[in-house]
């Protein structure tokens, strides 16, 4: 959901509730560290983001879900604990509550600390607080220099840092990010590329295009897999020029041949949702009739292949197809019931939240209130509380980032749910 942080066109395309509203996250280039401008700017921008007004049941379950992730034991489990508060911390910056975000990456235990501590700022960068950027940059830096994790990774430190470069990109400080994404491991260079397609100006489009199709001739999958995002960013921020889109289309068609099937029709399906966002539905049908035919080209389990459809379907409604996309989400739904029995239990709470998430955003509010509860259901059948916490947290972030509100009922099973977590871990 992250484009803001936190994903080709194809052969046919080559030839030819009761909350408040949301104030979504815009960035901005800023100037060059070092300057003038830079303090003067500092100056002028040094209260930290505030919180924006947010419906009280989405931050009721952005709470439950923190909550039960926190439940979780450090020992054994810091890992997963620490990943499920990290997604807390996305959903909050998703929904422009930064403070609330900040507060609870403070209570991280592992190097993901390191790694919330480099969102907030790359908030702050993003949101006219610059003068709040430079010290939660500084204190990523340290935790990605730490070694008290048990199993310190290369990959764990290289992430954290690849966020705090991303932050120098979009205060233009190419010269300070360049200098950490050199040292970066190829998986962990992507944000970085993202970030600088982000705010490519038509003049620096040829140098990033050039810069791509090194990564891409490279052969590295994990500088491919970048390059490839970093070009659906350009497709976006170049959408209403026809040529330079083209021209990113044909890069997109030739580079990404022999990626999984999987890769290619998320990234397909976001540049759907760009074609969207700029009111271009003939596109995006285009878009997302190649990605069906990704999809149907392959034999995928019920765990991998109901969420790729539900998401196909959710984008075919917004795009004006519905009797389709309600006919496509129909078919998921029935086979997660006739297929259900051969997912493992920790996952099928997973494969029903997409479904329940199309729903919502088709307005069938009832359709979505009995996924969710069907989701918490079987979230609960592992008799182990780890995986229920998991689970339990990441139902309740899906209802609080698409703005399904849960009844009485539905609420207070929830909690319940959560008041029974305890060992067996």
């Amino acid at each position: 959901m992250r484009s803001k942080s936190r994903a080709f066109l194809l052969p046919g395309l080559l030839t030819l509730s009761a909350g408040f509203p949301l104030l979504l996250p815009t960035c901005s280039p800023g100037v060059e560290a070092g300057s003038d401008a830079v303090a003067a700017e500092s100056a002028r921008t040094s209260s930290p983001p505030a919180d924006q007004p947010l419906a009280g049941f989405r931050t009721e379950l952005l709470e439950l879900a923190f909550e039960a992730a926190s439940a979780m034991p450090l020992h054994p489990h810091v890992k997963n604990r620490s990943r499920a508060q990290e997604a807390v911390v996305e959903a909050c910056f998703d929904l422009d509550q930064p403070q609330r975000a900040l507060g609870y990456v403070e209570r991280i235990e592992n190097w993901r600390r390191g790694a919330g501590y480099a969102e907030y700022a790359f908030y702050c960068a993003g949101h006219g607080s610059a003068g709040e950027v430079q010290p939660y940059l500084d204190q990523a830096l340290r935790i990605s220099e730490e070694t008290g994790d048990e199993n310190p990774q290369d990959w764990h430190r290289d992430r954290i840092r690849a966020k705090v470069a991303k932050t120098h990109v979009l205060l233009g400080r190419m010269d300070r990010a360049a200098e950490i994404e050199v040292a970066l491991l190829a998986s962990e260079s992507g944000e970085v590329q993202a970030a600088r397609a982000e705010l490519a100006s038509a003049e620096e489009f040829d140098s990033q295009v050039e810069a791509l199709d090194r990564a891409v001739a490279s052969g590295s999958f994990d500088l491919i897999r970048s390059a490839l995002q970093a070009y659906a960013k350009l497709f976006d921020r170049f959408y209403e020029d026809h040529d330079r889109r083209s021209r990113v289309v044909e890069k997109l068609a030739s580079a990404w041949t022999g990626l999984p099937a999987k890769i290619r029709i998320e990234l397909t399906l976001d540049m759907a949702s760009s074609a969207l966002d700029h009111g271009d539905r003939e596109q995006a049908l285009e878009l997302i009739g190649h990605a069906k035919s990704v999809l149907d080209a392959s034999k995928w389990t019920a765990e991998h292949g109901i969420p790729l459809v539900a998401r196909l379907a959710e984008l075919r409604y917004r795009a004006g197809d519905e009797a389709t996309a309600r006919k496509e989400l129909a078919a998921a739904r029935a086979r997660f019931e006739v297929e259900r029995d051969l997912i493992l239990d920790i996952y099928r709470a997973g494969v029903l939240r997409p479904i329940a998430e199309a729903y919502q955003a088709m307005g069938e509010a009832p359709s979505a209130s009995k996924l969710y509860a069907q989701a918490l259901e079987e979230g609960v059948h592992n008799p182990n509380s780890c995986p229920r916490a998991e689970d339990l947290s990441a139902t309740c972030l899906s209802m609080a980032l698409h703005g399904f509100e849960p009844d009485a009922e539905l609420r207070a099973r929830m909690l319940e749910i959560h008041a029974g977590l305890g060992p067996p871990w």
